[in-house]
């Protein structure tokens, strides 16, 4: 007996030393033999039920006790009865000592409360004898104890005649089986004789947890929440609901084991870069239950496409899919075993790596730097590695793909010349498209070029006005004169008018571009000069016909016009000037017009009259003091010198800047020059309304329109005709 007691000792200070409880104790009778009757006799045997009782209000033993509720909780026990115990553990029939402490968590005792106190008693009902035991109280207290029934202990054990009535325990079930052959559960059996039960309770000892099965004929339960490979005990006891009490029968035990399931793979991925593949890795974490390992494609959900070998624990197991669809997949890998078949699955998406498919988006090359072209992209490309740039389908560098969705590149091409830039992504696998088609300009800039179709006048009276051709890489243009740099103007001006000039001295004028890069060529220049007073000539036209009053209108021709001579042959003659003007006639040689305003081109002038009763003869017109020689319109007569026909000369052709179309028109007419490129487009259009019988002079200036042919359509009443004109710069 002693070396039993030694054991359960040992067993017990195990117990002490795992358990988490607040409150446990060994309950311990190793010297009062309990008997089947108060007097002595028969030792009760074995497997006879102790029930623990609570005095929660700690009162004493009395009707409004009951057994504490079996449960992990708070006010709950871990066991309210065992079985008598003491001839197989002591060797020593009728007595006993609990194989596993008593625990009870609760609160703080506090026994004002009337609950939670952790004052307890034994009881061993022995009805059909009619007698029942029962222990002094006994307190449970913090951390661990061991109490001690018997005679001359602190805890005694009493015999009472009558019997205990109350809720008492069902009787026991009995061909308890817990099964060790499934996969994915243990299955648990049992038989009763159903007589007053409400029905069964199980807990396994793997999770501490009680399962409750109502109704006397359920006698099985399916455990899955338990790892396979592990022997787990099992305790079956029935129940009875009394009132307020339940009593349990004494449990019942036995061994079950959950087969081992394949395992999950561990560390289970899929590649996404492999070039036309994808590879497959995972852990064998155990080779426990696993006989192989499958991998599955989600495209091909009944079909596996490929098997391994189980390996080796901690290895790491490969599987390369060599035909994988073109866009990303879920892959999966699940242990096998011939006994449970396929385990839990470990899936990842992979994808076969392929030359990146990214969308390029926002590129743009500047064209205003001086020292180099930047290009600027916007691209999200998981898969590419590097971004290489193409102008004009050359590659001039690459950048890393890493620190998008905005990138820059900046290089140093040849200065002044266009190229087309395209960004292409790159990977190992291979290249994308380049984008966008065709590309966007980029250019470098450099020093402004020569400055073409420089044209200085001839014809203004207070200045000399230059223009020239634009010259889109100038952002100002510096005007010079002789060499001397008489102003700079910006880069959308395409002229400029020198004030101060000298009258009558010729200049050349030259323009250079400017801009950030430096200054562009001196080109040739052109002459230019600033008329001097009187040098102008102008041309008339008829407003009415004498006699004896001849009335006219002048249109000055050339700038600086300030007299006009008139030679008629007409005795008698008279004459009357316009405002502003005086007039001197000299008999048969002249009549002089004169006036203290000079006139520039393209003015006209009103009221010049000429009087005389007779004569309707012959005339010559002297204009300014140049010498030029205008005739008519005269009075009509037999020379009076009248175009009799429409006729158009076009001079000079080709030109450049400038050329002259000279129109005889010999009665007034509404006129008009319509000018057309080569696709029919009309690129001016000029109406000089009501033209008076004469000769007139029309300018036209293609300093603004590229070289090349054109056409020009002239109309004058009911007269039209076609010039071919050539542009040459």
């Amino acid at each position: 007996m002693h070396l039993r007691f030694a054991l359960l000792m040992t067993c017990l200070a195990f117990l002490v030393s795992t358990a988490q409880a607040q409150f446990q104790a060994a309950l311990n009778n190793f010297d009062q033999v309990l008997t089947m009757a108060c007097d002595g006799g028969t030792p009760i045997p074995d497997n006879t039920t102790i029930q623990v009782w609570w005095d929660s209000t700690a009162n004493g033993i009395n009707d409004d006790d009951v057994q504490p509720q079996e449960g992990a909780g708070f006010n709950q026990a871990n066991f309210n009865q065992f079985l008598l115990n003491g001839e197989a553990l002591l060797g020593v029939p009728g007595t006993f000592a609990t194989e596993v402490n008593f625990v009870f968590p609760v609160n703080t005792p506090s026994p004002t409360e009337g609950t939670g106190h952790p004052v307890f008693y034994l009881k061993i009902c022995l009805d059909a004898q009619g007698i029942f035991w029962t222990s002094d109280t006994f307190r449970v207290v913090s951390g661990y104890q061991e109490i001690y029934f018997g005679p001359g202990l602190e805890h005694a054990l009493v015999c009472s005649t009558g019997v205990c009535g109350g809720c008492p325990s069902p009787t026991q079930v009995f061909n308890v089986n817990a099964s060790t052959n499934l996969c994915d559960r243990v299955t648990i059996t049992w038989d009763h004789d159903m007589d007053n039960i409400a029905g069964y309770r199980v807990y396994n000892t793997y999770n501490d947890t009680y399962h409750f099965i109502p109704g006397a004929a359920n006698q099985s339960i399916d455990i899955t929440d338990i790892p396979g490979g592990t022997d787990i005990e099992f305790r079956v006891r029935a129940f009875r609901i009394c009132d307020l009490d339940t009593s349990y029968s004494t449990a019942v035990l036995d061994t079950g084991r959950r087969r081992v399931t394949p395992p999950t793979p561990q560390n289970m991925s899929a590649s996404d870069a492999n070039c036309g593949s994808v590879t497959v890795q995972w852990t064998v974490n155990t080779i426990l239950g696993l006989d192989s390992f499958f991998v599955f494609r989600a495209d091909l959900p009944n079909d596996t496409i490929g098997r391994l070998s189980r390996g080796n624990a901690g290895q790491v197991r490969t599987f390369v899919d060599n035909n994988p669809p073109a866009n990303a997949v879920q892959y999966c890998v699940r242990g096998w075993s011939a006994t449970c078949g396929l385990g839990t699955a470990t899936c990842d998406n992979g994808q076969a790596g392929a030359a990146p498919a990214c969308t390029i988006t926002n590129v743009s090359a500047t064209t205003d730097r001086c020292d180099s072209v930047c290009v600027t992209w916007t691209a999200t490309c998981a898969d590419a590695d590097s971004f290489h740039i193409f102008r004009s389908n050359l590659q001039v560098g690459a950048v890393s793909a890493a620190g998008g969705p905005n990138y820059t590149f900046c290089h140093a091409p040849q200065a002044g010349q266009d190229g087309l830039y395209q960004i292409r992504a790159k990977n190992t696998c291979g290249n994308g498209t380049l984008q966008p088609e065709p590309g966007v300009t980029g250019t470098r800039l450099a020093a402004p070029g020569n400055v073409t179709g420089v044209s200085a006048s001839d014809t203004l009276c207070s200045e000399v006005c230059v223009t020239w051709n634009d010259l889109p890489a100038a952002e100002e243009y510096e005007v010079r004169r002789d060499n001397t740099t008489l102003a700079t103007v910006p880069g959308d001006q395409n002229s400029y008018c020198d004030d101060t000039a000298v009258p009558g001295v010729t200049y050349t004028y030259r323009v250079v571009g400017l801009n950030d890069c430096g200054t562009g060529s001196v080109g040739n220049g052109n002459t230019g000069t600033r008329r001097a007073a009187g040098t102008g000539t102008a041309t008339f036209a008829m407003t009415q016909a004498g006699p004896p009053n001849w009335s006219y209108d002048m249109t000055v021709t050339s700038g600086c016009l300030n007299k006009v001579v008139i030679r008629d042959y007409c005795e008698g003659t008279t004459a009357t000037a316009p405002t502003g003007w005086t007039v001197t006639v000299h008999g048969l040689d002249s009549i002089v017009y004169s006036s203290t305003t000079t006139y520039a081109a393209t003015e006209v002038v009103t009221g010049f009259q000429l009087h005389h009763e007779t004569c309707d003869g012959d005339g010559r017109w002297n204009s300014g003091q140049s010498g030029g020689l205008i005739r008519g319109p005269l009075p009509v007569g037999e020379n009076a010198l009248l175009p009799t026909e429409y006729s158009v000369n076009v001079y000079p052709n080709p030109f450049n800047p400038m050329t002259n179309f000279k129109i005889a028109v010999p009665q007034a007419s509404e006129t008009r020059i319509v000018v057309f490129n080569i696709t029919g487009q009309v690129v001016r259009d000029m109406n000089m309304g009501r033209l008076q019988a004469g000769y007139h002079t029309v300018q036209f200036g293609g300093s603004d329109l590229p070289s090349g042919m054109y056409f020009a359509r002239v109309q004058a009443g009911g007269f039209h005709s076609t010039h071919k004109l050539m542009l040459l710069k």
